[in-house]
């Protein structure tokens, strides 16, 4: 009987300390709750319900891959700025981006005389490196410059750098994943918009008399619809899609002040650039592919001859050209921005000038599934093709 009434006496304690344990339990939720939604610094910012009290609301998105997405019809609810975790607010403005990108070299301004001075021992080691090769006999190394050395011949000495640069240009990875993404989404939105598809190829093959011509230099750079067409489709689909977040270091001792609003402490404010390259503030018909929206006033001659046929921008993208501009970042901005930024565009040039001056192209399928395609049916330019032969088309 003692045993059993102990082992009884021991559960209903063990009850409880449960039922004890349980109400503590719930009084800190509901209190952390209430701290969220009474007291916490940014109780005040609209935001979905549940990224109150969670940072799983961006979590569950980017999971589905879509957090790009629901952050712009997010902006689009809630306003240029809205909460989008506990301790996080994402804004929607260019001026935003400017703000909090920079803010690394701000507060700890050691890293930029760091940054310049290390570049400066890297560049002069570089030149060592490079000195020392062209030193040597041509063969020494299984190199670039022993590679390019059998295909010029006796005159490799005579390239100058610049000469060897362009030759080189496609053995660096710099810029790559925006290559990849530029070239297919690229061809996506021209495979669908075939008047800018015509203006683009009767620029590029005006332009040039012969694909032997397609090369880093002057021509390829007045190739000003060319640039447009690339810009807009990294302002239409940009290789990263992710927020960039920042915050304060903890001694941060000024205010951190964005678009008027003051920061507290151990928040992280982020700028989305799919939202703010979609952002009809800056963009007029932000889902249209309309790559004349680049083209500034004063290139009038050129852009009469090119959209002719087109709708002219509006007046208000005139004016906004410069917003448009400073809106536009799908390489970031800051010291953290892509430092493959030049390369990108130089490799995206070259890759779409050369094939649209060899190949015709067009949609296999007019109507396709949103997760497939487009298929398109490529066919060579007349002879231009033979040009791809006996190492005809350089770079």
């Amino acid at each position: 009987m003692f045993s059993l009434f102990s082992t009884m006496d021991i559960m209903g304690r063990l009850s409880e300390v449960a039922v004890y344990a349980l109400g503590i339990i719930v009084t800190l939720i509901l209190f952390a709750l209430s701290y969220q939604l009474v007291l916490h610094p940014l109780k005040n910012y609209p935001g979905p319900f549940i990224a109150k009290f969670t940072d799983g609301y961006g979590g569950y998105h980017a999971v589905k891959k879509r957090l790009h997405l629901a952050t712009y019809f997010d902006h689009l609810k809630y306003g240029p700025v809205y909460r989008q975790a506990p301790n996080r607010l994402v804004f929607n403005t260019s001026s935003a981006s400017r703000v909090a990108w920079p803010i690394m070299s701000k507060t700890w301004p050691l890293l930029r005389r760091l940054n310049q001075k290390n570049g400066v021992a890297f560049s002069k080691s570089i030149q060592s490196i490079i000195q020392k090769r062209v030193a040597l006999p041509q063969d020494a190394k299984h190199d670039f410059y022993s590679i390019a050395g059998g295909e010029v011949g006796e005159g490799i000495e005579s390239l100058g750098r610049s000469e060897l640069w362009a030759e080189a240009v496609f053995f660096i990875p710099a810029g790559g994943t925006t290559l990849s993404a530029a070239l297919s989404s690229l061809f996506f939105y021209l495979s669908r918009h075939p008047t800018a598809n015509t203006l683009l190829a009767t620029e590029i093959r005006d332009t040039f008399s012969s694909g032997l011509d397609i090369k880093s230099g002057a021509q390829l750079s007045s190739c000003k619809y060319l640039r447009a067409c690339i810009d807009e489709t990294l302002r239409m689909s940009p290789p990263f899609l992710a927020t960039f977040w920042r915050e304060p270091y903890s001694d941060h001792t000024e205010p951190f002040v964005v678009d008027g609003h003051v920061i507290p402490h151990g928040t992280m404010v982020g700028v989305n650039p799919y939202c703010v390259m979609h952002n009809e503030e800056y963009f007029p018909e932000p889902f249209a592919f309309r790559p004349e929206r680049w083209l500034a006033s004063e290139e009038g001659s050129f852009r009469q001859q090119l959209t002719s046929h087109l709708l002219n921008s509006t007046p208000k993208e005139e004016q906004n050209l410069a917003s448009m501009r400073a809106a536009f970042a799908p390489f970031a901005l800051g010291d953290t921005g892509c430092l493959g930024k030049a390369m990108a565009y130089h490799e995206t040039s070259l890759a779409i000038a050369k094939t649209l001056w060899v190949d015709e192209y067009q949609l296999l399928d007019l109507a396709v599934a949103d997760h497939d395609g487009p298929n398109l049916v490529v066919a060579p330019r007349k002879e231009y093709w033979r040009e791809l032969s006996d190492g005809g088309l350089k770079v």
